[in-house]
């Protein structure tokens, strides 16, 4: 697990929008999945 992707993706990653405008948070929590399974 590399803690600087989880912490990017948690605290400095741009947080995309759904059409309505609201904060995606499906895509925040597949970006933090992702980052949880990436090497340092």
């Amino acid at each position: 697990m590399s803690y600087q992707a989880v912490q990017w993706a948690l605290d400095e990653a741009p947080m995309l929008r759904t059409k309505a405008g609201l904060p995606d948070t499906t895509a925040r929590a597949v970006l933090v999945a992702r980052a949880e399974r990436a090497d340092e």
